[in-house]
């Protein structure tokens, strides 16, 4: 009976052939395990670390490791499955959004659809950025998909250690152990270590689509025709409909909550309409009792009439916090000395926005309205504040 003969994997497509084949039938690579071929083999190895899949090369580093990944799983499935659930997701939400009554775009941007979208869009770049991980470390890309499982595959990944890994299930050191993790995680891909730790959900990712190797080790898939240029050409179509859709949600996000900012912008602003006039009062009120009060064409007379202090910016007299990050707040006081008690009344606008003019004690935000000019006030008895 003939015996058959061995066969081993190319070194650079993972094709089997003969043990004295001459080159391998698929990609051509010469074989170096053939006696005639010995004198090529430096050759043949420059050949293996300048190979390059689509524009990135997949071995990059001098002292790598290259072999057969046995353990991954169909690189373009892994890809498939992931992709379209992650769309079927947004679609199922998307539909499910509709029925629920928002059937028009100002109702869309209003809803929670957007926030959904670009938080399933983050979730998804990190699960396939993990599965990319497992692929790296020929372990199954579906590990990724599997709560609990991935986390022992990690602890495997770091420490060489499935069971290490269950300590991230627990509560409070859970949490602790799993940036131990990443650390580790950076330092066998040639990371910087602490900032793959610190910033995981950045890093993870970086490592997941970049071609840094595990530990110089690089696992060749053999089960995909052209599986390596595939690789590449999956992950820029995923990463780029993530990027995508996460930008799109977070326009959508910005657009419903214009109105939301706006009113709180205004809310804000009205608030310190109130405290500019409580702190511009008190300042008058302190001039009066000081005797301070100084005026052009007439006597100011502390019993009787009435009087009217005016100001193009009320900071001028007290200090505001962060005025000078907003436009100034033209005011004037009037002083009416016929009333027992004297009573104080106060205007304010800042161009835009304002209030007609109120008695103290009665300023509040919600007078707060489109007021773009205070009244004239030049017959009146104008004063100063000596």
């Amino acid at each position: 009976m003939e015996q058959r003969k061995p066969k081993i994997p190319c070194p650079k497509c993972g094709e089997l052939m003969y043990a004295d084949a001459r080159y391998c039938m698929r990609c051509g690579t010469i074989n170096t395990a053939n006696e005639s071929n010995k004198a090529l083999k430096k050759a043949v190895q420059q050949s293996i670390n300048s190979y390059k899949a689509g524009k990135t090369p997949l071995i990059n580093e001098g002292n790598t490791q290259t072999a057969i990944a046995s353990n991954t799983g169909n690189r373009k499935f892994a890809f498939m499955v992931t992709y379209f659930l992650y769309l079927g997701i947004i679609l199922l939400t998307g539909i499910a959004t509709y029925l629920t009554g928002i059937n028009s775009f100002d109702l869309l941007i209003i809803s929670t659809y957007p926030m959904t979208v670009l938080l399933l869009s983050v979730f998804f770049i990190y699960i396939y950025s993990i599965e990319l991980i497992f692929m790296k470390c020929n372990k199954p890309w579906w590990a990724g998909l599997v709560p609990i499982y991935n986390v022992m595959e990690l602890g495997d990944i770091a420490f060489h250690n499935k069971y290490v890994g269950l300590i991230t299930l627990i509560p409070g050191v859970g949490i602790l152990f799993l940036l131990a993790m990443f650390y580790k995680i950076g330092d066998r891909f040639n990371y910087n270590a602490f900032i793959t730790m610190i910033l995981s959900l950045i890093y993870i990712p970086v490592i997941g689509f970049s071609d840094h190797l595990y530990e110089g080790k690089a696992y060749v898939s053999s089960n995909d025709d052209r599986s390596l240029e595939k690789d590449y050409r999956n992950k820029k179509i995923f990463f780029t409909t993530a990027v995508l859709l996460l930008l799109g949600a977070a326009i959508l996000l910005v657009m419903g909550n214009m109105g939301k900012l706006r009113k709180t912008h205004q809310s804000i602003s009205d608030v310190y309409f109130v405290l500019a006039s409580q702190r511009t009062i008190k300042a008058v009120k302190k001039a009066v009792e000081e005797d301070r009060i100084e005026c052009d064409n007439v006597k100011y007379n502390s019993t009787e009439g009435i009087y009217y202090l005016r100001y193009n910016d009320v900071s001028d007299i007290v200090h505001l916090p962060f005025y000078m990050l907003r436009d100034p707040i033209g005011a004037y006081i009037k002083i009416d000395n016929t009333q027992k008690p004297r009573v104080y009344y106060i205007s304010m606008s800042d161009g835009s926005y304002g209030f007609k003019e109120t008695i103290e004690g009665e300023v509040t935000k919600d007078i707060v309205t489109e007021y773009p000019t205070l009244d004239i006030i030049s017959n009146k008895n104008v004063c100063i504040i000596k």
